[in-house]
């Protein structure tokens, strides 16, 4: 659709007859015609203030064409000198045709172009496209037709993507990160560091053993002032083994064990080995006693025998046993009788 202006103008002064002072004068106007048709001079500024108004059709040559597109249409003259002006006649070009606004959506010469993202749907100017009421999130431009840039999104693009994974960029509409967040973050919109004692992807990850849980990195869970005592390694996830000077006081308990072992065995060799040598001597100091009693038994029935044929008294003898314990002390008493 183009959008013109015709100006024809007649300053008239009033003296004893009113005089068209803008007559030939300088005339100017902002946006030439340019477009299309037999010849621009034909639309030129000057033809306002010519004096012609026998055909005011668009090709008469006797009127002013502004340029198409244009939001204003300014013309103006130079009088030349300050006069005093009692009235201004303009005359408007003929074969004007009216034009029915564009549909909704749509804009520009012939209503052909599309409006950009306008918030809420809402129509853009039939003439220019500007949407009336702004643009929707994550869009920007005087036509809503330009995307935010990269790490951008939201009204007018002035909000800041979050930590999207592996640094991908966020959806300008409503800056969710269609990767998900990157290690240490969570979040729809990935701007939510891990909660104290968690790290890693989607913050799924708990923290080891720190001593301050407030300070395992969020991103690896590296424990920043160290590990509570009995764990170790960078996580803090590992059982700290024996220190280094416990195996040397574990050797010497070990030594101190098997000492005490050891004497303990000496002990009850020992007191095995005096048993076990006072049982023999007990045993040695019980024998000769036992041979004695065979002997004496032996001599009483040779006694006996011999008192039965000869009837007569023989030697008798004897064996007094003293207690074994007291060792083998042994007497033999003899008897003698005359027969």
């Amino acid at each position: 659709m183009s959008t013109t202006l015709f100006i024809h103008l007649g300053f008239i002064v009033s003296s004893f007859a009113y005089e068209n002072i803008a007559l030939k004068k300088p005339a100017y106007q902002q946006y030439p015609y340019t477009g299309p048709g037999p010849a621009n001079h034909l639309m030129e500024a000057s033809n306002a203030v010519d004096g012609l108004k026998t055909n005011l059709s668009i090709w008469g040559g006797q009127c002013v064409l502004s340029d198409n597109d244009k939001q204003t249409a300014t013309w103006w003259v130079n009088l030349t000198s300050i006069l005093s002006i009692h009235h201004v006649t303009i005359y408007y070009r003929t074969e004007v045709y009216g034009w029915a606004e564009c549909r909704h959506g749509q804009y520009g010469e012939a209503c052909e172009n599309v409006c950009g993202q306008c918030i809420d749907q809402s129509e853009c100017h039939h003439v220019n496209g500007t949407c009336l009421n702004g643009c929707r999130p994550g869009y920007k431009g005087n036509h809503c037709s330009q995307t935010c840039e990269f790490g951008f999104y939201g009204d007018q693009c002035t909000q800041e993507c979050g930590n999207c994974h592996n640094q991908t960029n966020c959806r300008h509409t409503n800056g969710s990160c269609a990767s998900g967040c990157d290690v240490g973050f969570h979040g729809d919109l990935c701007k939510t560091e891990c909660e104290s004692g968690t790290y890693g992807h989607q913050c799924e990850e708990k923290c080891g053993q720190c001593k301050d849980l407030s300070k395992c990195l969020n991103t690896n869970g590296l424990c920043l002032t160290g590990c509570q005592e009995g764990y170790h390694g960078d996580l803090c996830k590992t059982r700290t083994s024996p220190k280094a000077d416990e195996p040397v006081r574990n050797g010497w308990q070990m030594g101190g064990y098997m000492t005490s072992v050891g004497l303990i065995m000496i002990i009850l060799f020992t007191l095995v080995y005096i048993v076990i040598l006072s049982l023999i001597r007990i045993f040695r100091r019980c024998t000769p006693a036992s041979q004695q009693d065979m002997k004496r038994e032996n001599l009483n029935s040779a006694i006996k025998q011999k008192d039965s044929t000869e009837h007569a008294y023989t030697n008798r003898s004897y064996v007094e046993l003293s207690d074994c314990r007291n060792g083998p002390e042994i007497e033999n008493h003899e008897t003698s009788a005359d027969v």
